[in-house]
């Protein structure tokens, strides 16, 4: 079987356009941070900006000082 048709056996129906073109637009920027460090963390001088449109993910091993 392919993907679409364990798809449509899944949802009655045949999907299209399952992933549709989105129109994002990155727009003013919602969060600046800028020489981020402390003294209980690895990070050091740390900048970045976060747009309104845009995803910000944040990762480290566990343990690190996510926390």
């Amino acid at each position: 079987l392919t993907m679409n048709e364990i798809i449509k056996l899944m949802v009655g129906r045949e999907l299209t356009n399952r992933y549709p073109v989105k129109d994002n637009k990155i727009g003013d920027v919602l969060l600046k941070v800028e020489n981020l460090g402390g003294e209980y963390t690895n990070l050091t001088d740390v900048s970045f900006e976060a747009n309104r449109g845009e995803i910000l993910g944040v990762a480290g091993l566990d343990g690190s000082g996510r926390t």
